[in-house]
């Protein structure tokens, strides 16, 4: 399943979702992990960590790309939250941090407790347009989602990235008597997830919620030496200040957030989502991206994720599209890209006319006049570019880090006993290359 899709929802949230098949050699996780700022480790409680989730948490690793773990399908017989729990700590060496406790599991299971929320909240949370969001004022980015999702047999990675947005906190003075510690939600019906209301701690889960928000509150505030000595004196940190420090934590690479759920009934869906936008970084968050001096590669460069800097994009996938042609798709990690402009292939040294722009809806595309810091589009008609080529101003050139793809492992021997259909083979040869998949051809004229 290959595919990407840009959702509009009244002209003001755009979310932008890109689909791969992550299967050996893991080509397609390789691009998209090379675009992305923040990822989504899916695991099935049944399974556990697989082997294809070790390869594509170490592909993750190289690109240094932020994660949230969703241990989901817990509806299913023989579902254990805290055995997988226990098989990312052994199997991937990474630290988990529980933020969510599942109630119940297999056929009894309800909902989860967030070990996170210190206040209570009365009916549905922050509705799911406001995550996939990109609000635009006066032509400025506040805030962008998108998404990439790429399943792994049993288990997925969902990849996040480009979230720009205003970490705004806001504290609430109670007006009545503190809530209880942590809070359990509880999805009711069968509306796909779609109603859920907050309850407080039933009794027979409240001194296992407490331990796992003890051992919470030890992770976080070990990032900040004020916290740590207000919590030491008794303070325990309010709501705003413990997503601060877990998303410092998750950014830095200290632990990685633990959540859980299922998907096929939407349970735990919008507290994942929430998880998103609260940890998963945005550009602003992460260093500017590096690159080379197209002349000489040994001088470095970089590009802020700025809509004023100089304009430079990497190519990431190339497909052919039966209406159009040729679509190059491009993440613009710096500057705008207008239509009826050209650009400069920076490791080509060739200019490429920009005719077209498309936003892609899955199988149909909308064009569009610019793309801005952060967009994924899709270039119609470029001539010279494969996957991993850089696009740049021309005034300004750089070269982007390639993507790095293993070696074939597959050889197949070709016998053509006409010489057109030899002819025939070496276009598709070339064709396929064009669209990520590197080939090695050795003619033998031997008769």
């Amino acid at each position: 399943m290959k595919s990407t899709t840009a959702i509009h929802i009244n002209c003001t949230h755009h979310m932008y979702m890109h689909t791969t098949s992550p299967h050996p050699p893991y080509l397609q996780v390789e691009r998209a992990l090379r675009v992305l700022d923040g990822a989504v480790a899916v695991f099935d409680s049944v399974a556990g960590v697989e082997p294809q989730s070790e390869t594509v948490w170490r592909q993750a690793d190289k690109y240094n790309v932020p994660r949230i773990c969703f241990v989901n399908k817990m509806d299913r017989m023989g579902a254990n939250f805290f055995r997988t729990r226990d098989m990312v700590v052994s199997n991937l060496g990474a630290n988990p941090l529980v933020i969510q406790l599942p109630i119940g599991a297999e056929d009894t299971f309800e909902g989860i407790i967030d070990l996170v929320k210190m206040q209570e909240v009365c009916g549905v949370l922050r509705g799911v347009w406001v995550v996939f969001g990109c609000w635009r004022w006066g032509g400025r980015f506040m805030h962008m989602f998108h998404a990439h999702v790429s399943y792994v047999s049993c288990t997925c990675f969902i990849c996040f990235m480009h979230m720009f947005k205003q970490h705004t906190y806001v504290n609430i003075a109670p007006t009545h008597n503190p809530p209880p510690l942590s809070q359990q939600v509880v999805w009711t019906g069968e509306e796909l997830g779609a109603k859920f209301e907050y309850r407080p701690i039933r009794d027979d889960l409240k001194d296992q919620a407490a331990e796992y928000r003890e051992m919470l509150l030890d992770a976080v505030v070990e990032l900040d030496d004020d916290v740590m000595e207000a919590y030491l004196e008794g303070n325990e940190p309010d709501e705003a200040t413990i997503k601060r420090l877990i998303r410092k934590g998750t950014l830095a690479f200290s632990f990685v957030p633990m959540t859980c759920g299922t998907a096929f009934k939407n349970k735990g869906v919008q507290p994942l989502l929430d998880a998103v936008v609260d940890f998963l970084p945005s550009p602003l968050d992460l260093p500017d991206m590096n690159g080379c001096n197209p002349d000489n590669v040994e001088e470095e460069m970089s590009r802020p994720a700025s809509d004023d800097a100089p304009f430079s994009a990497l190519a990431f996938k190339i497909m052919t599209d039966p209406y159009v042609g040729s679509l190059t798709f491009i993440r613009v990690y710096s500057g705008v890209l207008e239509t009826g402009t050209s650009a400069l292939n920076g490791g080509r040294g060739k200019k490429e006319r920009i005719g077209r722009l498309l936003e892609m809806h899955a199988n149909s595309r909308e064009d569009v006049k610019l793309a801005r810091t952060g967009d994924i589009v899709a270039v119609a008609g470029l001539k010279d570019v494969v996957t991993g080529d850089t696009l740049c101003d021309e005034k300004a050139p750089i070269l982007l880090e390639r993507m790095d793809f293993p070696d074939p492992v597959i050889k197949v021997c070709v016998f053509c006993g006409v010489w057109c259909v030899c002819c025939v083979v070496c276009v598709l040869c070339v064709q396929h290359s064009e669209h990520g998949i590197y080939l090695h051809m050795c003619v033998d004229t031997m008769g």
